[in-house]
């Protein structure tokens, strides 16, 4: 969590999935789409492109939102059956370590 306030990275955190869920909704309208997390990632990988998805553009000021908040609080948001939306630690991430599990 690169040592940041607990508190801060939590809203900072609450945030991050709500946005994350959002952009599903106004592309998707779906509360997460299936895939959602590479697809936002991709978009990350592609900045500062505009990044077309379902039914909408996502605008690369907010994909860099997102990438910033990941980053500050060392952690991306994933979807996992029974558990639901879930923080990965960001180096497992980008490593896909997280899928072995």
């Amino acid at each position: 969590m690169n040592n940041r306030d607990p508190f801060i990275a939590g809203i900072v955190r609450n945030w991050l999935i709500n946005e994350m869920s959002q952009i599903s909704e106004d592309c998707w309208c779906a509360e997460w789409m299936s895939g959602l997390e590479d697809a936002l990632w991709n978009a990350v990988l592609n900045l500062p492109n505009d990044f077309q998805y379902g039914q909408d553009t996502v605008s690369a000021e907010r994909i860099a939102r997102i990438r910033d908040a990941s980053e500050w609080i060392g952690e991306w948001i994933i979807y996992q059956m029974f558990q639901g939306r879930t923080p990965v630690p960001l180096d497992e991430w980008k490593r896909g370590e997280w899928r072995k599990s």
